[in-house]
């Protein structure tokens, strides 16, 4: 959760307004109306000035998709963390651990046993 929002979302759960999986969906759909229509203005300059194969359907999935992950990580970091600092260096450890094991740093091949999951 925004860290503004964390008192407000403190009192509002002890009035019993709603529950936390309530708060967290309201929180997801809300990005997801912002992200629909910034991806559909920015995905089509993207696919057609560089000419993608394949089709433009596909291409703003994914990108939805990515973007999406990446907000609702951003989220849940908020919600686990009690400053935004830590939220901060705990999306970035994680980005870090994505990165040796999607081979942009380090190959599959030349990882350690224990990180291989991570690729799965």
């Amino acid at each position: 959760m925004p860290h503004a929002e964390r008192p407000l979302y403190y009192r509002e759960v002890a009035d019993g307004l709603y529950g936390p999986f309530a708060y967290l969906t309201s929180l997801a759909l809300r990005e997801m109306l912002f992200m629909f229509p910034v991806t559909l203005t920015y995905t089509p300059v993207i696919f057609f000035v560089i000419k993608y194969q394949g089709t433009f359907a596909l291409f703003w999935l994914v990108y939805i998709v990515s973007v999406a992950t990446s907000v609702l990580l951003g989220l849940a970091a908020a919600a686990v963390s009690p400053n935004m600092e830590l939220a901060t260096v705990l999306v970035t450890l994680y980005n870090l651990a994505c990165f040796f094991s999607a081979g942009q740093i380090a190959g599959l091949s030349t990882l350690p046993i224990y990180w291989t999951w991570i690729s799965r």
